[in-house]
């Protein structure tokens, strides 16, 4: 068997000294096959100087080496999660919801009217809709249910953020007593005769009205005006006051239906929005750690997925430092956020993996083989990928940097966040930690190629 450049023979090798020769030749000029263990020169060396990048000099030479270091690993590991800790205790002060002038764009008019609106008039109405179904106890023609109406009509116009409410069936049985010259009686007894007429000549509230087969009303819209907050928690203040309040008065007559505007949804959303962030981490981070277990060791997995907990934490905590609040905008980022920050650590993680894989002779020679030295192998290999990638990232993010859209400029401070994030806590902290490591852990997360 000719196992090395000299021709020295050793037919009595044992199995195993032989595999050990083969790993070790294939990181040296020889090149074995592994059919007849015939020795052949290559034509480029696997690591051969001239042909190793500048970027992974730097991290075998200086970058490694400072990393790894006794001092260094446990300072890099000590301010990281310092830092985790502050970001931790910025996050129950995040504020919910985006204020009305805060989805416009900085230079947009409509600014400058929502402040004067809100600074010398009612503010920002939007119209309130009352949907009512048909009542058990009374009639839609009756007179009754009108006084009935007249009772909603008090209790919400007595609420501070309802500015009118008008029912039209109260205009409506005015109109009729004035044009026929009749009583209500009359009125009730032709109630959908003048209706039609009244739909078609004198208001246009046709959409207003859901009929059944026979003809007669089935369910009723009624319009009104709201001012809207411009404040996230005045928002749903007024609007559980108004739910309330029509609660309260469809308890006392007996009759269902519902009371919205078109900002009770993001108002109902900005309420819950940290729920939803808070579940979508905890889902997304058990979908990291079981696509994980398909490449790492379990224990490898899991360490992953605690960096991408600890990104996360200085994700919410860059929010509160930047002013960005717990939004629907803010949420679709974070939701991207887990996608993006958990490559730089998952590529630091499975290099680490498969450092056996990788080590150079070089290296082999100038440090034990222990969890630095393993970190060091992984920088090595995948290290300048890492920058790379994360870099290019970056510069692609900065782009919005010079928006005019505050929602632009949340996508912009977001991504940053997490590329920014993630690529520190995967390229310093989770090599640093990994170097923390003891023996026994290395010996399971490293992989035998043997």
């Amino acid at each position: 068997l000719e196992l090395d450049e000299s021709g020295d023979k050793s037919p009595d090798l044992e199995h195993k000294e032989i595999k050990d020769s083969v790993l070790r030749n294939k990181q040296q000029d020889i090149k074995i096959d592994a059919a007849s263990l015939a020795s052949t020169e290559m034509t480029e060396p696997l690591n051969d100087e001239d042909h190793t990048t500048m970027i992974t000099k730097f991290m075998v030479n200086w970058y490694g080496p400072v990393l790894t270091h006794p001092v260094g690993k446990l300072l890099v590991v000590g301010v990281f999660l310092a830092w985790a800790i502050f970001c931790a205790t910025l996050i129950p002060s995040l504020k919910q919801g985006l204020s009305l002038s805060e989805t416009l764009p900085t230079d947009s008019y409509v600014k400058d009217f929502i402040e004067v609106q809100n600074s010398y008039f009612v503010g920002i109405a939007s119209e309130l809709h009352v949907v009512l179904y048909q009542p058990a106890d009374l009639n839609w023609t009756s007179v009754e249910f009108t006084n009935t109406l007249r009772g909603l009509q008090d209790v919400l116009e007595a609420e501070v953020s309802i500015s009118s409410f008008v029912p039209w069936l109260i205009a409506f049985r005015e109109w009729a007593v004035l044009t026929t010259n009749s009583s209500e009686a009359y009125v009730t007894e032709n109630f959908y005769d003048l209706l039609k007429v009244y739909t078609t000549e004198v208001s246009k509230i046709s959409t207003m009205l859901v009929y059944k087969q026979d003809g007669t009303l089935e369910q009723i819209r009624l319009t009104g005006k709201q001012r809207i907050s411009d404040g996230t928690w005045e928002k749903a203040s007024d609007m559980n006051n108004v739910r309330a309040t029509f609660a309260t008065w469809q308890d006392q007559h007996h009759i269902d239906g519902f009371i919205v505007t078109r900002w009770y949804a993001f108002t109902d959303a900005d309420v819950i929005i940290d729920t939803m962030i808070r579940d979508n981490l905890v889902y997304s981070g058990l979908a990291v750690l079981l696509a994980l277990m398909f490449f790492v060791p379990p224990m490898m997995a899991v360490l992953v997925t605690m960096v991408v907990a600890l990104i996360d934490v200085s994700i919410l905590g860059w929010m509160y430092l930047t002013g960005v609040t717990q939004s629907p905008v803010s949420y679709i980022v974070i939701a991207m956020s887990i996608g993006v920050s958990v490559d730089y650590c998952a590529h630091i993680g499975i290099a680490f993996t498969n450092a056996r894989l990788h080590e150079s002779e070089e290296l082999r020679k100038k440090t034990p083989r222990s969890a630095p030295y393993y970190v060091r192998v992984a920088l090595e290999e995948i290290g300048g990928s890492v920058v790379a990638g994360g870099l290019s990232t970056l510069l692609g993010v900065v782009a919005l940097a010079g928006s005019s859209s505050s929602t632009f400029l949340i996508f912009f401070k977001m991504l940053f966040a997490a590329v920014l994030f993630g690529m520190i806590h995967g390229f310093v902290f989770f090599p640093s930690a990994l170097a923390c490591l003891p023996q026994f852990m290395v010996s399971i997360l490293v992989l035998d190629p043997l």
